[in-house]
């Protein structure tokens, strides 16, 4: 039932993208407003979450849909990264989304960005 689930609602988030840029037009400039924005947070608070999990299953369809949910975010990159970097030092210095020990979110945000950047 997960995997449904998850696949349902890339299905879905995909075409009320389409749904939106459609009816951009004809709509008020506050409702477009508030539903793109609405699609926003659904998109980067659940379609993130859901494509991580869906990039880790074994069926092709699953990682795809996984890859099409961050590509609706801009985020495609993502998936590589999380794959080849993070698993492979995870919780090491090499690992740049591993907080270190006692590390403030202040300290260890700038060097999030710095480090993925650069990706080591």
């Amino acid at each position: 039932m997960g995997h449904f689930a998850l696949g349902t609602f890339g299905v879905c988030q995909y075409f009320w993208h389409i749904d939106l840029c459609l009816v951009f037009g004809s709509t008020e400039f506050l409702g477009a407003i508030g539903a793109f924005y609405s699609l926003g947070v659904m998109s980067g608070t659940i379609g993130i979450n859901y494509s991580h999990e869906m990039m880790h299953q074994k069926t092709a369809v699953e990682r795809w849909m996984a890859d099409v949910l961050l590509a609706m975010v801009l985020y495609s990159h993502f998936r590589s990264e999380h794959l080849l970097v993070h698993h492979r030092y995870v919780g090491t210095p090499r690992d740049p989304v591993t907080a270190r020990y006692n590390e403030s979110f202040y300290r260890f945000f700038p060097r999030v960005l710095k480090q993925c950047f650069f990706l080591l």
